[in-house]
């Protein structure tokens, strides 16, 4: 848990307030600040870049912890300034990204049916194209 006496390094407004737009997804700002139990009136200065300085990393858990479109606690921090380069969350795998687009497919009220397709259908969009490469790469070394 990251405690609240922790000194941010570089607050991006812009990425922070893209961030949050997503994380808001279809709910109104209203909806949003009762379910993150954070001031809706905060909420909407943190979208519209008019803060200077972060919010605390209480504040962003709280947000993280009813955001929508796969937006993630280490992003908000990291957009706050609260994580430094190497303290930035690794590049996902195909099988995370995917897992993150369904339950953002989720969070904006597809079926699960629906999401079950799209995932599969981009599965195997992305064998095949791995399956071509590697075709490609031996066909080279003919």
């Amino acid at each position: 848990m990251i405690g609240l006496g922790v000194m941010h390094v570089g607050f991006d407004k812009k990425r922070f307030a893209e961030l949050l737009g997503r994380a808001l997804g279809s709910r109104s700002i209203t909806q949003f600040g009762v379910q993150a139990k954070v001031d809706p009136g905060y909420i909407s200065r943190l979208l519209r870049g008019l803060k200077d300085k972060p919010p605390s990393a209480e504040v962003i858990r709280r947000l993280a912890s009813v955001a929508h479109g796969g937006v993630t606690v280490e992003q908000l921090l990291a957009a706050a300034g609260y994580l430094d380069d190497e303290a930035r969350p690794r590049e996902l795998t195909p099988t995370e990204r995917l897992e993150q687009l369904g339950a953002m497919l989720r969070s904006e009220g597809a079926t699960e049916e629906d999401v079950q397709t799209i995932l599969a259908l981009l599965e195997s969009r992305r064998r095949l194209r791995e399956a071509v490469a590697t075709q490609a790469d031996e066909d080279e070394g003919k």
